[in-house]
């Protein structure tokens, strides 16, 4: 059953990823657009990650090249605090938990698409396999934990990743 619910999810995922865009862009959400990277949501949202992304040119240029040129990303705006992503479209939310720390929240959650994105190489084989998908998830919440603590991140925000 897993393995059916993966493959659905890769199938249809650029589907969502459109409709997706559709119906947050006709909604009350703006949209922001940098290289490859869209950002979704309500005017101070899409602020808040303008100076993100500043802030991240300046900090990591590699992590801004990746997230602006290399791959194709899209985060939208969450008025609820659950995560979501799907690592084969780039598609990741920003939880108002994330959202209340400011550029620092906005900033966490595209280092961890960024490093979503580097582990699995957003493919199939390596999510098929529970024990695989597990040391995936582990080694992506350790460079994000490394990457914030080398920039002195609020260390609430680090513990997110534990």
């Amino acid at each position: 059953m897993r393995m059916f619910k993966i493959i659905l999810g890769y199938l249809f995922g650029p589907m969502n990823l459109i409709c997706l865009r559709v119906v947050l862009r006709f909604g009350k959400y703006g949209i922001f657009t940098t290289g490859t990277t869209t950002f979704l949501g309500p005017r101070e949202f899409l602020e808040v990650c303008s100076v993100s992304l500043r802030g991240l040119a300046s900090t990591d240029a590699e992590v801004h090249a990746a997230l602006t040129r290399t791959d194709r990303y899209t985060f939208w705006y969450d008025e609820r605090n659950s995560v979501y992503e799907d690592i084969f479209t780039g598609v990741y939310n920003v939880p108002n938990a994330f959202f209340t720390w400011g550029s620092d929240g906005v900033t966490a959650r595209m280092i961890e698409a960024y490093y979503t994105t580097k582990v699995t190489s957003r493919r199939l084989r390596g999510s098929f396999l529970k024990s695989e998908a597990q040391r995936n998830a582990r080694e992506t919440r350790r460079c994000i934990r490394d990457w914030l603590s080398s920039r002195k991140f609020p260390e609430e925000l680090i513990e997110c990743y534990k």
